[in-house]
């Protein structure tokens, strides 16, 4: 029996009515990453500090062993947080039975559970894109019914601009002169934004065919060298000697490598350099950019793809997201690091996707 219990993938911990730890197998060593040494006769709750996604945690009559113990509650299984010994949060689906001695008394609790963070992550993305998709959907359609009204808009501005210079009076004039101008800017500044909208929404829609990704870079360097040159950044491009050609939509893969390099330039007022790598590594291709600013402020890291968000004056926090829209339709990933000086932004391609 001992030896099923230490040879079986699911985690298990017996612990007594007091909820000491009793016996841990190997296989929940490696998924809480505590060794069974480190935690015998810890009682369970110290030690794991299992608790819910809203932060609640398992102690005294919410812990789902004890209620069992106390009959409040049948054998059953949940799921629930636990931290692990390096304090990093993983999903345990867990399953609960009572040991009893040889005259029927509850002697201990037998646990055993199987590390379910990779599937609830999943889930979570599917929904996530599942809801994106529909927001896709939903957005284009505003978006097209809004640009009607907008150029109609636009239009009776032209047409009262021209009705004001009728007018006696200089001051009239000008007051309506500027009252128009005023209404002109945000009817652009709309107009943008709808524009922003479509160019999201389609992001995903790939036309593919091969590609060298150097001549990508390449045209990328020709396309913003000036704007480069005005803010005193220099350019530099560093690629492996072989790289092979990949089946990707030229167009967009441009589209998002050209969001990063011009957020590099801007993130470099004062100057710096600009460095745009091309690898190949582990069946991937890796394209990054590496700026030399002044970084991402940690505490808006985890908000950089976040869509509409934004801290650029005027900015509207869709170029990173679009970014992203189109490397996540290609396969891929995106990512960045700090470094010191700047940040590094890298794009991450299957050669799955290359032509055969």
């Amino acid at each position: 029996m001992i030896a099923i219990l230490e040879n079986t993938l699911d985690g298990i911990i017996v612990v007594d009515r007091a909820r000491k730890i009793v016996f841990v197998n190997p296989s929940a060593e490696k998924i809480l990453g505590w060794l069974k040494e480190e935690i015998l006769g810890n009682e369970c709750s110290d030690v794991f500090q299992c608790h819910t996604c809203s932060g609640t945690t398992f102690s005294g009559s919410l812990c789902p062993l004890l209620d069992i113990f106390r009959g409040a509650r049948d054998i059953d299984s949940t799921e629930m947080l636990i931290n692990t010994k390096t304090g990093e949060e993983r999903w345990l689906e867990v399953s609960y039975a009572l040991l009893k001695s040889h005259e029927g008394e509850l002697r201990y609790g037998f646990s055993t559970f199987r590390d379910v963070t990779d599937r609830k992550r999943f889930a979570e993305e599917v929904t996530k894109a599942k809801t994106l998709a529909t927001l896709g959907e939903f957005a284009s359609e505003l978006a097209h019914e809004v640009k009607n009204p907008l150029n109609a808009i636009d239009l009776h501005l032209l047409l009262l601009k021209r009705e004001s210079e009728k007018i006696e009076g200089s001051s009239s004039k000008a007051t309506i002169h500027e009252l128009v101008s005023v209404l002109n800017e945000e009817v652009s500044r709309l107009n943008e934004l709808v524009k922003d909208f479509l160019t999201f929404t389609k992001s995903g829609s790939l036309q593919r065919k091969p590609y060298d990704v150097r001549v990508i870079l390449n045209d990328l360097v020709e396309l913003v060298k000036f704007q480069a040159q005005l803010h005193r950044v220099k350019i530099e491009t560093k690629s492996d000697n072989y790289l092979p050609l990949l089946f990707l939509d030229g167009d967009k893969l441009k589209q998002a490598l050209l969001n990063l390099i011009v957020n590099g330039i801007e993130a470099m007022p004062d100057g710096g350099i600009l460095t745009l790598k091309a690898t190949v590594s582990d069946h991937h291709v890796k394209l990054s950019v590496k700026d030399t600013g002044k970084g991402i402020p940690q505490n808006i890291r985890d908000r950089a793809f976040e869509l509409f968000y934004s801290t650029k004056t005027g900015g509207t926090g869709i170029g990173l997201p679009i970014a992203q829209n189109i490397v996540r339709a290609h396969g891929g990933t995106i990512s960045f690091e700090a470094h010191e000086p700047g940040t590094e932004f890298t794009i991450t391609l299957p050669l799955s996707f290359h032509e055969i």
